[in-house]
Formats: C-alpha cells, structure tokens, sequence
C-alpha cells in the first residue's frame, strides 16, 4: 500500500498525526498569526482530526523526511497487523413465499385385474331371428317318415340308424338337430354322423346320408334335418 493510499483511506485521526509530523518537519507553520517553530508548542489533543477539513493534507504538503518515516509506518502495520475475527452470522431472514405447483408426474401403471365378478342374471329371450335361407328341410320319425317339409324331397330307412335323402341336388351344408330327447332304443343318447354322395359305399345312391350312433351298430330316433 503506497502512502497516498493509506493517506486516502484512513480516518482523520491519523491525519491529525501526520499533521503533527509536519509541523515537526517543516520546521514552522503558521495559526492564527503565531509562528510554531517546535511540536512542544502544540498541546497534546488540540489538533484532532474532526478539526481538520476533508483534503487539507495531502502527501504532496508532507516533507520528504515525514513521508518517508510515514511509509516506513505503513510497511510496519502491514506486517504485523492481525486480521479481525468474522463477526457473528446475522439472523436468518424471513421464508419467502411458495413458489408455483410443479407439473403432474407421469400416469403410473394399471394395477391387476380384480376378480371375477358372480355371474349375472339371464336375460330376457331376444325376438325371433329372420326366415333362413335352407333349400329345403324336414321333420324325420325314428321309422324314416317325413313331414313338415319344405322342397320336394324323399327318403329311405333301410338299416337300423341309416337315413337316406334323395333331394335332386348335392347340398353344400347339413345341419341335424335332435327331436325331442333324441333318445334313441334303450334311452341313450344319439350321435349324428352326416354324408353327401359318393361314388361308392352307404351313400353311393342317396344325395344325403345321416347315421345314428354308426359306431355302436345304429340306432333309430327322430331328428330334424336341414339342406343348404
């Protein structure tokens, strides 16, 4: 730190202390009409630094002599000084306000599917369907006799679970339906097997054929029949 530094920096205190210098250098001064021609002249106190105005002192009115022992000062005090201890923390201030809602987070994942729920009630019966498209059906008797019958049509029984149906066409579809309980002889129940024509076997000379339980040697029971 240079001494115009200091000088600058200081309070006026330690103006009143250079002042005090130079009178001692300088060798003379005067205030108010009296020549000061030794320190021992000025009481000690009577020159403070609130007595002496902002700037009156600068390093250019000091002597060479007290500019040099004040820099030698100076020097000393930046040596040996001591840092001050940090003073306390102040008080924490007040909270601030809330700030703004974040953003939602993402959907999480669906959770596992619970149980079953029981089993409701049955509804009310739906209205009736419209009139299919069947070329042609019948109501078969367990003795092969047909009736209820849509399309001209005929048929034969010459076995015990063999029926046979000449329509004067191949259809493409066969659906028989159970009569009744469709039990068969003894009450058991009827397995249905259908054929369409071929060139050789059961049904070599019928347009259709439908076996009852084939695979237990035939049965006979009512069924219904129809061709599409």
């Amino acid at each position: 730190m240079s001494v115009k530094t200091f000088i600058t920096n200081r309070a006026p205190t330690v103006l009143a202390c250079v002042a005090c210098l130079g009178v001692a250098g300088a060798g003379s001064a005067t205030a108010a009409g009296v020549v000061l021609k030794k320190p021992t002249q000025i009481r000690n106190g009577v020159i403070t630094g609130a007595k002496l105005k902002k700037g009156t002192i600068t390093e250019a009115k000091l002597s060479k002599g007290v500019r040099k022992k004040l820099a030698v000062a100076v020097a000393a005090g930046a040596a040996t000084g001591v840092t001050a201890a940090s003073g306390a923390a102040g008080a924490n201030g007040k909270d601030g306000a809330a700030g703004a809602n974040g953003a939602n987070g993402a959907a999480g994942k669906d959770g596992a599917a619970g149980p079953q729920g029981p089993k409701g009630d049955q509804g009310p019966q739906g209205p009736a369907g419209p009139a299919g498209s069947a070329r042609g059906y019948a109501a078969v008797s367990a003795t092969g006799q047909l009736s209820d019958i849509k399309h001209a049509m005929s048929a034969t029984h010459p076995s015990t679970g063999v029926y046979k149906f000449n329509l004067g066409y191949v259809p493409e579809n066969v659906q028989v339906t159970p009569a009744f309980d469709a039990s068969g002889i003894g009450g058991g129940p009827v397995t249905y097997r259908v054929g369409r024509r071929t060139a050789t076997g059961i049904c070599s000379d019928a347009d259709v054929c439908v076996l009852l339980n084939a695979s237990s040697g035939g049965t006979n029971a009512p069924f219904f029949i129809t061709f599409q």
